[in-house]
């Protein structure tokens, strides 16, 4: 398999989320591509064994997101990067991050949209692969804030200005996809930001 995909605009969402971080957790990193980004920072890859795109000295700690073996308020900043819809218990992984945030900590999601979601099922349903979750960014708001996040939708990057969106359409472009398969791909994603209360570490 592929070492994964990275995107632009993640790049961009994680580059300015990090700033203030000094340590990083991602939850069901894969081939932990993003990795580069936090090399001055205390980085944490986590995945479950046999992951897709996993090879070996991808993950750090092997962990279920459900149970995540780490004390409380550990990290800055959790992301993950379409894999929470393949984690079967969504409001437990929300509480975990929550517990192991330090205050002022932030949890990024990046999913995909609801009719992508419910062709991922239908797909994985006829190989026999795992796949759990269908879900609305609204649904994701409301239960992190059930785990007590302070949560919103951010604008897909669809709607960007500047340079996320010119890096993403120049990197797709490169890749030789036409103009309108770029544009359709962007409007594939949906992402919520969480935040715990309290002062931001520093």
């Amino acid at each position: 398999m592929g070492r994964g995909a990275e995107y632009s605009f993640v790049r961009h969402l994680l580059v300015e989320l990090s700033q203030d971080a000094s340590c990083v957790l991602e939850l069901g990193c894969g081939a932990a591509v993003y990795r580069p980004l936090f090399s001055s920072k205390h980085y944490v890859a986590t995945d479950i064994p046999n992951s897709w795109y996993q090879s070996k000295g991808d993950v750090d700690v092997f962990a279920s997101a459900n149970q995540l073996p780490f004390a409380p308020e550990s990290f800055d900043l959790i992301f993950s990067q379409a894999a929470l819809d393949y984690m079967p218990d969504t409001r437990r992984v929300f509480r975990e991050s929550y517990r192991v945030l330090r205050p002022g900590g932030r949890f990024l999601v990046i999913t995909y949209r609801k009719s992508v979601l419910k062709r991922i099922h239908r797909e994985s349903a006829n190989t026999g692969s795992p796949h759990a979750g269908i879900y609305t960014p609204g649904d994701l708001v409301e239960w992190l804030q059930e785990a007590a996040f302070n949560a919103v939708e951010v604008p897909r990057p669809s709607v960007y200005d500047g340079a996320a969106k010119q890096a993403w359409i120049k990197m797709t472009l490169a890749s030789i996809r036409p103009l309108g398969t770029v544009l359709r791909m962007i409007s594939n994603w949906r992402i919520v930001l969480g935040t715990k209360g309290g002062s931001a570490a520093q």
